[in-house]
């Protein structure tokens, strides 16, 4: 199971290459499972939408959150992630630019090692990591998602119908690539980290709807007994 049928890299010689080599992975396979939809450009793009493929089995959505209509507790959380030194210069960035403003906002420092419980200091709340549900009830929780651009994020956000403004990680090239596609579908806004500005980016998400396409994930049950079919076809050949 893959959602990078295509690889992107910063040169377009070197994905071409990439393309060649990750194609020569999968050739051993007999499906290839794709958490995204069928019809381009779906939820990834050309990352899960490669010139004719096969056998390429789309199967939809695969998030563990829902949509919740409980009453907001916060109107931003941010939700932290990726390497250093990335990770600490948004938290700054962040930290600095919502203290200016007059929305609550919860911080999810996205830090393992962060065992303080949850603090709040004027109208910014400030937790170490959150986990599972936990994490999914927060975002519920609020009206705007800041995170990273990463894949299993934006199924999240999509199956939450969340507004959301997406910062890619610098550098990441499947990220930017992801921003750049949601930001000419205008599904989310999005903004660079090194001109992140959160009151500009406030005031652009108020003229954007909830996400509304849907991406209704699918039974696996029909994908699972053509996987079973094929597994008993090959035991009768051997």
């Amino acid at each position: 199971m893959t959602h990078q049928l295509n690889i992107k890299a910063p040169f377009s010689f070197a994905e071409r290459q990439i393309a060649i080599w990750n194609h020569k992975l999968l050739s051993p396979y007999d499906l290839y499972w794709v958490p995204d939809v069928e019809e381009a450009p779906g939820i990834a793009g050309d990352l899960s939408h490669p010139s004719p493929l096969e056998p390429v089995r789309y199967v939809g959505i695969l998030s563990a959150v829902q949509k919740k209509t409980e009453r907001k507790s916060y109107h931003v959380i941010a939700v932290l992630s990726g390497p250093e030194p990335q990770r600490s210069r948004l938290e700054k960035m962040i930290l600095h630019q919502a203290d200016k403003l007059s929305y609550s906002f919860l911080v999810v420092r996205g830090k393992m090692e962060d065992k303080r419980p949850l603090y709040t200091k004027g109208n910014i709340s400030i937790v170490g990591h959150l986990l599972g549900n936990d994490l999914s009830e927060a975002m519920s929780s609020a009206e705007v998602v800041i995170a990273r651009s990463g894949y299993s994020t934006i199924m999240d956000l999509l199956m939450m119908e969340k507004k959301a403004i997406l910062i890619p990680t610098p550098g990441q090239t499947e990220q930017e690539y992801l921003a750049t596609l949601y930001k000419q579908e205008k599904i989310f806004f999005v903004q660079s980290q090194k001109d992140f500005d959160l009151r500009q980016a406030m005031e652009e998400l108020a003229h954007y709807d909830v996400p509304d396409k849907k991406y209704q994930s699918k039974s696996l049950g029909c994908f699972v007994e053509e996987w079973m079919a094929l597994w008993k076809k090959k035991g009768e050949m051997l």
